[in-house]
């Protein structure tokens, strides 16, 4: 019997283990799949915009935003690949929705809807990274995890969700150095 469980209550859980997230427990999904609702292999992954090939505060914004992008892309898809390209290797936050998403594939599982659409955009200099932390504003639509084990659980309205990305300027990019859910 196929089941279904929602993202909202992994991110929630991982927002707990991550050092410093605070904020309330309750459950929220992390960003968006693409427009398909079902999972398609074949599917192409977003192209980084030129824009987002600086090294800039615009770049940067640029970059956030195609990284969203990515996590909708291997949400949707079960393809992680181009997500991990972008991440830091010590990013422990990438690394366990990363490890949630292909578990589930892996499985046999898939991620319906909800849909990341970014709201709002603010940044904030990190000197200690020589980096930028973007704080990103999402709103999500309904969301649905199948899961193949018979526990059952829905987002059905959606929500919103303060997104705070940490991104460095490395050799060949930018990277993702660590996400958290704000406050």
């Amino acid at each position: 019997m196929r089941g279904r469980h929602t993202l909202a209550v992994v991110i929630g859980a991982l927002c707990l283990l991550l050092a410093g997230c605070g904020g309330s427990a309750e459950p929220q999904p992390l960003p968006r799949p693409t427009a398909s609702l079902s999972p398609s292999p074949s599917a192409t992954p977003p192209v980084m915009p030129s824009a987002a090939k600086d090294q800039s505060k615009a770049g940067a914004i640029a970059f956030a935003r195609h990284y969203v992008d990515l996590i909708n892309f291997a949400q949707a898809t079960g393809q992680l690949e181009e997500l991990r390209a972008v991440e830091d290797a010590g990013c422990q936050s990438c690394e366990k929705a990363d490890s949630y998403i292909d578990h589930l594939y892996q499985s046999g599982g898939s991620i319906r809807g909800g849909a990341f659409k970014i709201k709002g955009i603010s940044t904030v200099k990190n000197p200690a990274t020589k980096g930028w932390l973007v704080e990103l504003g999402v709103d999500f639509g309904p969301q649905v995890v199948d899961h193949p084990s018979p526990k059952e659980d829905e987002h059905p309205n959606g929500g919103r969700l303060p997104l705070n990305v940490q991104v460095a300027w490395r050799q060949d990019g930018w990277r993702v150095l660590e996400w958290t859910r704000g406050a």
